[in-house]
């Protein structure tokens, strides 16, 4: 499976998978990797805004792990 990329106005963006320590807070000390499981393992999701076509991120939890920037 490919990676979703998006293009926006203020860059590009590519969906992968985020692994952190801090769950209450995974964007303090998170890092991306191929591939993680676990309840620290997430993907970071790029969209474009609808309203100003600005690039925009989710960090959203992978309950059955995730692989290149997919949740399973």
């Amino acid at each position: 499976m490919n990676k979703t990329i998006i293009y926006a106005s203020n860059g590009s963006g590519i969906d992968d998978c985020f692994v952190t320590l801090n769950t209450d807070d995974p964007e303090s000390d998170g890092a991306m990797t191929p591939e993680c499981e676990g309840e620290n393992c997430y993907v970071y999701e790029y969209s474009c805004d609808a309203n100003s076509d600005s690039k925009q991120y989710e960090i959203i939890p992978c309950a059955n792990g995730c692989l290149n920037g997919a949740c399973q």
